[in-house]
């Protein structure tokens, strides 16, 4: 790493293989009153544990995941955008062979229409999350 003494990638290098509730005590003994270092070196491992918590699924999954999330919170359950981001995350499954998590997300797509405008056949849309996926699956075979 540039501009890194041997001393910061060592430590890095011992911390990261540590569990997460044993690093603190790690770090203390390692910087004791280097702030800096420490604080350099706490970033390295969030971003450590942030990179190898996304690729632990594909990045299409782990972005319609996130938007999903994110709409979550923004909106409520009960929105039509968070049916837009399970519809999309249905897909995604669906395009990995993951039939069977796809169909129930694509389910939960069809109730939550059914719920936000009340009758099904206003949201046409979001019934493409199941045949969305029977075209995928027709794709493959």
């Amino acid at each position: 790493m540039p501009g890194s003494s041997g001393r910061d990638i060592e430590v890095f290098t011992e911390s990261v293989q540590l569990p997460i509730e044993e690093r603190v005590a790690f770090l203390d003994q390692a910087f004791g009153e280097d702030k800096d270092l420490r604080h350099k070196i706490e970033a390295w491992l969030k971003s450590n544990d942030w990179a190898g918590s996304f690729l632990e699924e594909p990045p299409e999954e782990a972005m319609a995941r996130k938007a999903l999330q994110i709409r979550r919170k923004l909106f409520g359950m009960e929105h039509v955008d968070v049916a837009d981001s399970l519809r999309n995350v249905s897909i995604i499954l669906g395009g990995q062979d993951r039939w069977r998590e796809a169909k129930e997300i694509a389910f939960l797509v069809i109730d939550l229409a059914a719920k936000v405008f009340e009758f099904l056949l206003a949201v046409p849309g979001e019934i493409l999350a199941i045949s969305d996926m029977g075209r995928i699956k027709n794709k493959r075979n």
